[in-house]
């Protein structure tokens, strides 16, 4: 009579787990609990609880990889990268999920490139290159990671002389030139003058915040000379008041006095001995 065998076989073990990166979630945890205390020991209760893990982490990898389109469709290309990458370390090394490493592989190569077009525009170049070599190394067919490569190269359209502290230095000049004309509309000259400085000293030879700054020196001089001009009519108006004569009080007159017995009084009655 022949036996049954009690434990499944080892290539039983190895297509279970080949197959589990595509399968459904078909074993909860409880499921896979109650087998493996069955099985205990056994390649079976090892090839569900494996195929459990895979299965999961092909779930959250196209989790991160629904972030990193999201992120990608707002233009923060940095944290798509990162979110494809994590979906790609997501994925178990398995044949059968070959085709969706491919789809990620490819979702990280766009947002690569993006990337590093966003850093040549601001002076980050050694980054830029970095990006641009990583996809060419996984897709050597990459016709805009060559290109982009390329300009990288082209002193014609990617200035050498440009920095990235130059770019964040544009951005912090443009936001001075805009406090400051603020400040001189609403007449803060004093705070608008210290601006036009700081913007100086941050581009020497800005010629806006010099012209921003002549203005703030002829609106002062306006005042100052409005101020000069009633000062002067306020003094010479004391000066004027100076020769003005006090006019005198007016003097009594004799419909007010009375006529005592030795002449007129006052109202009072003369008192004599």
């Amino acid at each position: 009579m022949q036996k049954t065998p009690i434990y499944r076989s080892s290539r039983t073990a190895v297509a279970l787990m080949a197959v589990a990166s595509t399968m459904p979630v078909t074993v909860t945890v409880a499921t896979a609990g109650e087998g493996s205390y069955g099985l205990r020991g056994s390649s079976g209760g090892l090839a569900e609880r494996e195929m459990i893990r895979r299965q999961n982490a092909v779930a959250e990898g196209d989790q991160l990889l629904n972030e990193g389109r999201e992120a990608y469709a707002k233009g923060d290309y940095q944290q798509a990268v990162d979110k494809y990458k994590q979906a790609l370390d997501r994925l178990p090394p398995a044949p059968m999920v070959s085709d969706r490493r491919e789809s990620y592989v490819a979702h990280l190569g766009d947002a690569s490139v993006a990337l590093a077009m966003q850093d040549r525009k601001v002076g980050k170049y050694a980054e830029a290159r970095t990006l641009l070599e990583g996809v060419i190394a996984v897709d050597p067919n990459n016709v805009e990671a060559k290109r982009e490569l390329g300009y990288l190269d082209d002193p014609i359209r990617t200035n050498p002389a440009l920095t990235y502290e130059h770019t964040q230095n544009i951005d912090k000049v443009r936001r001075g030139l805009y406090t400051a004309e603020g400040n001189f509309n609403l007449g803060k000259f004093d705070d608008a003058k210290r601006e036009y400085e700081k913007v100086l000293r941050l581009d020497p030879y800005n010629s806006a915040a010099r012209r921003g700054m002549e203005s703030v020196s002829v609106a002062k001089s306006d005042y100052y000379r409005a101020a000069y001009d009633q000062t002067r009519a306020e003094l010479l108006g004391q000066v004027d008041a100076a020769w003005e004569l006090a006019v005198p009080a007016e003097a009594p007159t004799m419909e007010g006095m009375r006529t005592g017995q030795d002449g007129p009084t006052m109202g009072v009655q003369m008192i004599t001995n």
